[in-house]
């Protein structure tokens, strides 16, 4: 029994061994960043594409090489007995090279252009793909007149026959070319570079790097074609290749499995269009002065913006700069402050008053001829020193100035509870602008799939012309939307800065809405608890009335002015039975000037001092107090009557924004579920129109109306918030810039009020 069990052993290992042979495989890698995991991919790749097979394909060496200097490398794994494949992921191939081994596997997935001294032998695998000269120059012409192009081809494999059928290329596209190679000098690189109007390079690594530098310092448009990427971001645009390395790992993997199961079909070779994504970098075209419209950029599948570093401007950071800042609120400080020496310049009328007096005389002779008269010219002076005992005019005057102050006061109060509403609105609007932009961008991208997807089925048969009009139609819409947002956000920051008194051109990066909101006390988690009619609502709304009219400063100004009136009413009364009174002193210095004229010999007394009481009682001036008091009556009057009104306005105001507040709170939920089901109703349709089983109607409704409910989603969560800013505006009295502790405290405190 047991010999049975160790000849069945021995029959499964054996079998084990037979069904499932070893095959090992050396990889040469560029150094490069990408090929930083690409022998990952390649792994799993031989492991799909074998699977089922009775080969069991393993990586046993990697040899990463420089410069496609792999020769050395390449010949140590020819000699090694456990490698079975080799497979040179390199981005070119050494001109006239031998290949040693017939029996091993040959894989050289990234190439051009045809290889004829490689085509020859059975053993080995060169994959090539066609990329598109036609659709590269017209993008070219499109930037730029194009009458020459500069072509950089490397050293490394640039034999007549493959420049030959460069300019092949170029030649059915009408554009002639020169040819610079790694091997030009600098000096013949700079004087072709003279004679063109662009630079095209099919570029391994860095050999590109100095032609590409001069075109960029004589300002041409350069495209680069490359798969190791070295020169992706110095170079205007070009062609960013991962998704083809991807396909050309995959390629060469089944080549390896159709050549060791002996397949008849012939191993993968020219494997059509090249999958790339075409790039455009924005800091390059700004410093060769290259400024791409729109209708441009459609073209571009990648636009790589270098994003300057913008000043960051945080929510409570902004509100504390306007407060401090805001020209309207300084203005308003100022005249506060003015009012207050308004008072000090009343006050002082009660103090005691000195003046210094000179007089010139002069009487007619006839008077003067007269015995004992004055003479004919004379120079008298008096100092003179008064103080106020009563004086119901200017008590009147002070406390009229005392509350024009508190007007002042009021108003500025009121600026500052402005100021801040303007810059929280300004600043929530910028957010959702910002919020659309990423919406209008993610649905310029998701319609930009949309269109590639539609004319690979155009190629393909699949779909019809119209499939690609339309969404190319659906796509200049995207743009032309894109470019109305940042119109928007523009001007939405240019008030912002005239808000704080920035230069109007600054943009900054600014705070996440999500911190922000937590700075509110009626945001989502406090809104939710409550409906509307319910006794809670009512009862907070109530409270919010009351506070609002409280704390209302145009009331309090409104009330100010009525006191203002009632005291100029009692004024104008007291004046005909209450005199003025005031005490006074008087030293006088007479002829100060010898007198001349007639009877200038009379001189009189020179100095003496007087002193009294002065006591005025207008008794009569026309009836003038009589009307001026029914004008006063009627002027309170209309005051009093616009302080009730204002009363009901703010009370409209508040229950109109309290409602306005929970109603867009209700839509900033029923938003949310609706642009959840559209984006998940848009991932069905695209999914289904990729695999021919849907229209283009299907699919642009899909688009519309997902793009319309994310938009109606963030305009409506912002409202909200904006409801709130304005309705905290109207009570008079801020939460947004009180602390943690004291918000909580408020909420308590509703809450209290509510339950």
């Amino acid at each position: 029994m047991k010999r049975v069990c160790v000849l069945f052993l021995f029959i499964f290992v054996s079998s084990v061994e037979v069904f499932c042979k070893t095959l090992g495989v050396g990889v040469l890698l560029d150094k490069s960043e990408v090929s930083s995991g690409m022998e990952k991919k390649l792994e799993k790749e031989l492991n799909l594409n074998f699977a089922g097979t009775n080969y069991e394909p393993k990586i046993l060496k990697t040899y990463v090489v420089e410069n496609n200097n792999f020769k050395e490398e390449l010949s140590k794994l020819e000699k090694n007995p456990e490698i079975n494949g080799i497979f040179v992921l390199t981005y070119e191939i050494p001109q006239n090279l031998k290949l040693k081994s017939k029996n091993k596997f040959y894989s050289f997935p990234f190439g051009f252009l045809k290889e004829n001294n490689l085509l020859k032998y059975k053993n080995v695998n060169y994959i090539t793909g066609k990329f598109n000269v036609q659709e590269d120059v017209k993008l070219l012409k499109e930037l730029k007149p194009m009458k020459k192009l500069g072509v950089f081809v490397p050293t490394l494999n640039n034999s007549e026959e493959k420049i030959a059928g460069i300019k092949k290329l170029f030649k059915k596209e009408n554009m002639p070319v020169e040819i610079i190679t790694e091997n030009t000098s600098e000096e013949n690189m700079r004087n072709i570079l003279k004679t063109v109007d662009g630079l095209y390079l099919i570029s391994y690594g860095q050999y590109g790097a100095k032609p590409l530098a001069l075109a960029n310092q004589m300002k041409l448009p350069t495209f680069t074609i490359d798969f190791s990427s070295a020169l992706n971001k110095k170079s205007l645009m070009g062609y960013d290749l991962r998704s083809e390395i991807d396909r050309r790992l995959r390629g060469g993997a089944l080549s390896y499995m159709l050549y060791k199961t002996k397949n008849k079909r012939n191993l993968i070779g020219e494997i059509g269009d090249i999958k790339k994504t075409i790039f455009y970098n924005m800091d390059i075209g700004n410093e060769i002065d290259c400024y791409p419209s729109l209708l441009f950029l459609q073209n571009i599948q990648e636009l790589n913006k270098n994003e300057e570093k913008k000043q960051y401007l945080g929510f409570k950071e902004a509100i504390n700069r306007a407060l401090i800042a805001n020209n309207n609120l300084l203005s308003a400080r100022n005249t506060m402050e003015s009012f207050i020496y308004n008072v000090g310049v009343a006050n002082s009328k009660r103090l005691p008053q000195l003046s210094l007096n000179a007089q010139y005389n002069r009487l007619d002779k006839d008077i003067t001829s007269i015995p004992m008269n004055k003479p004919e010219n004379s120079v008298n002076s008096y100092v003179k020193l008064s103080q106020v005992i009563f004086n119901d005019q200017i008590n009147a005057n002070v406390y009229i100035q005392k509350q024009q102050l508190k007007n002042s006061q009021a108003a500025y109060e009121q600026a500052k509870k402005d100021t801040i509403y303007y810059v929280a609105s300004t600043y929530l609007n910028i957010l959702q602008l910002n919020a659309q932009l990423k919406i209008q961008e993610s649905n310029y991208k998701v319609v930009k799939e949309s269109l590639n997807v539609a004319r690979v089925n155009y190629k393909v048969g699949a779909s019809g012309a119209q499939d690609v009009y339309r969404l190319e139609s659906s796509l200049s819409s995207a743009l032309s939307n894109i470019a109305e947002v940042k119109g928007q956000i523009k001007i939405a920051e240019a008030s912002l800065n005239r808000l704080l008194n920035y230069p109007i051109d600054n943009s900054y990066t600014y705070e996440n809405f999500n911190k922000i909101s937590q700075d509110f006390v009626m945001g989502k988690d406090f809104l939710k608890k409550y409906a509307y009619g319910s006794s809670g609502t009512n009862k907070l709304l109530n409270f919010l009335i009351n506070g609002a009219v409280e704390n209302s400063e145009n009331l309090e100004n409104v009330e100010n002015n009525i006191n203002i009136k009632k005291r100029e009413y009692t004024a104008a009364g007291r004046e005909r039975y209450i005199p003025s009174i005031e005490a006074f002193g008087q030293y006088n210095k007479n002829n100060i000037i010898t007198p001349w004229g007639e009877n200038s010999n009379v001189h009189g007394p020179s100095e003496y001092w007087q002193g009294g009481v002065a006591i005025t009682l207008p008794l009569i001036q026309g009836g003038e107090t009589i009307e001026q008091r029914k004008m006063i009556e009627k002027q309170i009057e209309s005051l009093s009557y616009k302080k009730k009104e204002l009363n009901n306005e703010i009370a409209q105001n508040v229950s109109q924004t309290f409602t306005k507040l929970l109603t867009d709170y209700i839509q900033s939920y029923t938003s949310e579920v609706s642009a959840t089901s559209a984006e998940k109703n848009l991932k069905i349709v695209s999914n289904l129109y990729a695999a021919g089983n849907g229209t283009i109607t299907d699919l642009l409704d899909a688009q519309n109306s997902t793009l319309a409910a994310q938009l109606n989603h963030v305009i409506a969560n912002y409202n909200m918030f904006n409801s709130a800013v304005k309705l905290e505006n109207l009570y008079g009295d801020y939460t947004i810039t009180k602390t943690p502790l004291e918000r909580q405290a408020i909420i308590n405190k509703l809450e209290s009020i509510m339950n």
